[in-house]
Order: structure tokens, then sequence, then C-alpha cells
């Protein structure tokens, strides 16, 4: 719903928060309708603000750690877990107004029945299942690849090739790597440097990225990680110079292209602290730029 972890933990204790303090008269009835309907509009509230709100640059999801996902859970519904919170999905999920994202998530995701729905957000079942084709529709043509072991093998071996070609200095290795119509985004949330704009084409892109290479500072460190479900890259950054604009950490996700897996449509970076609070620290070895 928050498409943050971190604001996804303050819905959760701002919930419990309230069912200490002021919790619901009816001591027997079930508390869980009740929790699930104050986190729910909770979360409903944040989107409605975060949208109102003037946002510095593009806004993207913030990154998830699901290798460390509790290995007993079965494998279907582990599965189930991951396909929801893809970095793709929950991009795609910003299309939506608050209403339409909660409904779907409700209905579709938690599957609750269009009668739990409307009594969790307080609307009627007709404008649940209006709400809920909207989003489908607005959904259709969106980019969400659930993951699976050859997505996951399409992404280490991109994010494999980008990392080559950015550390040689490569313009033609990373035209070659991105589609001609490839499109990036960078979220530093108004804390660091970042493109205020969605930076789109190959030759773009590759100017951004080569740009941003000969800005790092002489060490860093870089660590493949399972974020949102898929491969990703973590970049721990040790600057020369000090500068509280320039961020210590960076997290770089992609999209391959679904005609040809070999190259890459989207690639996001993400270094906004409280984005990236859920994020530990590199544990590979130090390169020299």
């Amino acid at each position: 719903m928050t498409g943050t972890p971190s604001e996804a933990d303050d819905v959760l204790q701002e919930t419990f928060t309230r069912a200490i303090a002021n919790p619901p008269s009816d001591r027997e009835r079930e508390l869980g309708p009740w929790l699930m309907r104050v986190a729910v509009n909770l979360a409903i509230d944040r989107l409605r603000k975060r949208k109102l709100a003037k946002y510095v640059g593009p806004w993207l999801p913030g990154p998830v750690e699901t290798s460390t996902m509790d290995p007993e859970l079965d494998p279907a519904q582990r599965f189930a877990n991951l396909e929801t919170i893809t970095a793709a999905f929950l991009r795609a999920l910003e299309l939506l107004s608050p209403k339409q994202r909660a409904v779907l998530i409700l209905s579709q995701v938690l599957e609750y029945s269009g009668r739990e729905v409307s009594q969790l957000l307080d609307i009627s079942e007709p404008d649940v299942r209006t709400s809920l084709s909207r989003a489908r529709r607005l959904l259709a043509g969106a980019p969400c690849q659930p993951p699976s072991a050859i997505l996951a093998d399409a992404h280490r071996a991109a994010l494999q090739k980008f990392l080559a070609a950015l550390s040689a200095g490569s313009p033609e290795g990373l035209m070659a790597l991105f589609v001609p119509e490839a499109r990036g985004s960078t979220d530093g949330g108004g804390q660091y440097r970042a493109a205020l704009k969605e930076i789109v084409g190959a030759e773009r892109l590759t100017k951004f990225w080569l740009g941003l290479r000969n800005k790092l500072a002489a060490n860093f460190a870089v660590e493949e990680r399972e974020l949102n479900g898929l491969p990703a890259l973590v970049v721990s950054i040790t600057y020369d110079t000090p500068d509280p604009r320039r961020a210590p950490k960076l997290v770089i996700q992609l999209e391959v292209d679904e005609t040809d897996p070999s190259r890459i449509s989207e690639l996001h970076l993400v270094s906004a602290d409280a984005k990236l609070r859920g994020i530990g620290a590199t544990r590979a070895d130090t390169h020299g730029k």
C-alpha cells in the first residue's frame, strides 16, 4: 500500500498504538478486521498526502530485502508474496488512486470478498466493483512480470554486463546493453543529488551513467542482493572529500526487455536514506575507480 518499507513500518506501529490507546468498544468482536481497517485507512491517508505533496524528482518504491524471507513459508505463498512486491508492480501501482490501490490489494492480493472490502473501506459494493475494474484497466499495459528463476537469471546477467561496461567506462558496451527506448529514474528524495526528471533513451542513459561513474569516489563496494524478489545491486561509497549532497549508498534495480531479456529496458537508482533503511551495508570487496 505505501510502496516503502519504512512507511509500512510506521503504519504498523501507528495501528497498534491506536489499538492500545483507543481500542474498539466492543471487546467481544474479533480484533483482526478492526486492525485491518485502521491500517488500510492510515495507508490511504499517507498515499493521499504524498500525492498532494511536491516530491523532489521521480518517486521510486523502497527496495525490500527478500533473500531473508521466512524459509518456512509454503513455496506457493512465497511466490505470491514476491509477485506483489516486485519493483515493477509497485511502480505500476502508482498509476492508481489511493482508493483503487486499496481495493486492488484487498481483493486481488489478500483475497477479501467484495462485501468485506466495502466494510473495510466504508464504501458500497458497486463502488468496490467499479474501483477494481478501473484499477485493472489502468494496470493492463503495465510491465509486471512475476519473479521466476528464468527472469532472475536474466536480471543477474544484465546486471553483470552493466557493471562490467560501467567499470570499463565503455559507452559502446552500455549502448549495446540498453534497448533504444530504455528509461531510467533516480530517487534521492531531495536529500542527495539525483536527476530530477526521467531519463529516456539509450544514449541519454549511457551519458548519465558514465557521468555518474566519473563522479564516484576512489573506493566503492558492490554487492548483488535479492531485492523485491529479483537480483539488484547495492553500492556503498567512500568519498575522498565528504559532501552531504552525495549519497553513501545506492540501490540499482533494472527491468529486462520482454522480447529480448538480454537487454535492459529500465534502470532505476534509489539513494534516499528513508527508503534504504532496511538495506544493510555491502559485504563485497572494495573496488577502485
